[in-house]
């Protein structure tokens, strides 16, 4: 176990790439995340890196790289893929739990069984990847003590395959109901999505401010409709304990 904690500022927003992106600009090595993603009975997928400019401030970005026409896939789909692969214990259950909870709360909000619930908001692959890199990275990081502030789910409405919806998106809401603090800003957009939300909850032992302590590293990550009219990202700090406190 590792003496570092890991901080998530998610004052902007929270999505999956972003989440995983951050992790990878605060020194989590992509070789696992794509060593990970090999594993899966998918071949040819695989994350690639960019740099992006944020309102001038330098990201990171991610994208899962697929092929074509993937079949549609239920949880059982996505939990049978890393259940057939070898993969880090801790990192593979935590991904499970992640995929659970999502599809739970797709289930409940859409008053459907969680075996009917099929990921096609953001593909099935871009979820499976998103959720298992971000395990994977904290896996890596040495499953680090990790904390997250309260997130920003932005505002307005968003556009989803079930119709135009009022921000937070239902699955938002249903996710971060008694377990994610959040908050809105006047961003006319969604901000946070249920994949990354699933992530915090998942991966975070609790939610609150920046503690004191000394930063060893601090990466940005940033989603595709990240831009300077909407400047947001996620950033991920490995912190050291601060004189002598405790994280």
């Amino acid at each position: 176990m590792t003496t570092h904690s890991l901080y998530f500022d998610a004052a902007t927003g929270a999505s999956g790439d972003m989440i995983l992106a951050a992790m990878l600009d605060a020194g989590a090595p992509l070789d696992v995340l794509n060593d990970g993603l090999s594993q899966l009975s998918i071949p040819g997928v695989r994350a690639e890196v960019c740099e992006r400019k944020v309102a001038s401030v330098a990201t990171k970005g991610v994208a899962i790289i697929q092929p074509e026409g993937q079949p549609l896939r239920r949880l059982a789909d996505l939990l049978g893929l890393m259940g057939n692969a070898d993969l880090p214990e801790a990192a593979a259950n935590k991904a499970k739990e992640a995929l659970t909870m999502l599809a739970g709360a797709e289930a409940k909000v859409h008053g459907a069984s969680i075996d009917e619930v099929h990921f096609h908001e953001i593909g099935a692959v871009d979820t499976v990847a998103d959720i298992l890199g971000a395990c994977l990275l904290w896996d890596a990081l040495g499953r680090p003590r990790t904390r997250s502030s309260p997130v920003n789910v932005g505002s307005g409405f968003v556009n989803i395959a079930h119709g135009r919806l009022p921000v937070p998106a239902p699955a938002v809401a249903e996710l971060a109901r008694d377990a994610v603090p959040i908050f809105s800003t006047n961003l006319g957009r969604e901000a946070a999505t249920p994949t990354g939300i699933a992530v915090l909850r998942t991966l975070c032992d609790d939610f609150g401010s920046l503690p004191p302590c000394r930063i060893k590293a601090v990466g940005y990550g940033s989603g595709d409709r990240s831009s300077a009219e909407f400047p947001t990202y996620v950033r991920a700090f490995l912190l050291e304990p601060a004189f002598g406190q405790s994280l």
